[in-house]
C-alpha cells in the first residue's frame, strides 16, 4: 500500500492539474482565468515532465540518467524564471 499510494496521488494530481489548466483556457470569458492558468502552468508542466520521465524509465530501465546532478541553473533558465 505504501508504494501504490504516492503513485495514485501523483497521477491524480497530474490529471487534475492538466484538466484545470485546459478548462480554464477553453472556457474563459475574461482575462482573469487566463492569467490564473498561466500562473498554474508550471505545476502542470512539472507533472507532465515527471509523468513522461516515469514512463521512460519503465520502457527503457537503466538508460535514463538524472540530468540535474549538481548542475547549476543556466542563464536561460534563470531568465525564463
Amino acid at each position: 500500500m505504501r508504494g501504490i499510494l504516492p503513485k495514485i496521488l501523483f497521477y491524480y494530481s497530474a490529471i487534475a492539474s492538466f484538466f484545470i489548466t485546459v478548462s480554464l483556457v477553453l472556457t474563459s470569458n475574461t482575462i482573469a482565468p487566463v492569467v490564473f492558468a498561466i500562473l498554474f502552468l508550471p505545476v502542470t508542466a512539472y507533472f507532465i515532465i515527471e509523468f513522461f520521465k516515469q514512463i521512460r524509465t519503465k520502457v527503457v530501465p537503466g538508460k535514463v540518467e538524472d540530468t540535474k546532478k549538481n548542475v547549476p541553473p543556466q542563464k536561460k533558465e534563470i531568465l525564463s524564471f
